[in-house]
C-alpha cells in the first residue's frame, strides 16, 4: 500500500527510528526525535545505496516520488548519478548508520545528530563533497 499526505502526516516516533515505505525504493523515515526523511533505497554494483531527498514537510510525496523516480531513470541509463550521494549530508548520514549507531551512547549520538542538523547540515549539507575545503568549514 502508497503513502498518503496524511499517513505521513500522522506518523509519530517510536523508540527507534522506522521506515514506512511506499513503494519503489522510496520511503519515509520516522526519526526518534520527530523528525521524517524522505529515503531511497538503490542498487548499484549488487550494492545497496541509501540517499535522504529531503525532510518532510519540506519536500512533499509527491516531489520525493519525482525524485525517486528521476534517480531510477538515470541508474536505466546506465549512468547513475548518485542523486546527491556525493553530497556531505548523504555521506555523514551513512556515516551515522554504519559507524556510530552500532556502538555508541545513545547521548553521544542525540549530541551528534543536534549538532548536524542545526549546525552543520544547513551550512554545508547540500554541497558535493569535491566542493568542500578548509575555508568552507572553518
Amino acid at each position: 500500500m502508497s503513502l498518503t499526505e496524511l499517513m505521513a502526516r500522522q506518523a509519530r516516533p517510536e523508540d527507534k527510528p522506522y521506515i514506512m515505505a511506499d513503494g519503489k525504493g522510496l520511503g519515509l523515515e520516522v526519526r526518534p526525535n520527530g523528525k521524517k526523511y524522505w529515503i531511497i533505497r538503490y542498487w548499484v554494483n549488487k550494492k545497496e545505496r541509501r540517499t535522504s531527498v529531503g525532510a518532510y514537510p519540506g519536500v512533499t510525496l509527491k516531489e520525493a516520488r519525482e525524485k525517486n523516480l528521476a534517480l531510477r531513470k538515470s541508474i536505466e541509463s546506465g549512468r547513475p548519478i548518485g542523486f546527491d550521494a556525493e553530497n556531505f549530508a548523504a555521506v555523514a548520514e551513512e556515516w551515522m548508520e554504519k559507524r556510530m549507531l552500532p556502538k555508541s551512547a545513545d547521548s553521544y549520538i542525540r549530541t551528534l545528530r543536534l549538532r548536524l542538523d542545526r549546525l552543520i547540515f544547513p551550512v554545508i549539507g547540500h554541497m558535493k563533497l569535491s566542493d568542500i575545503n578548509s575555508s568552507i568549514v572553518l
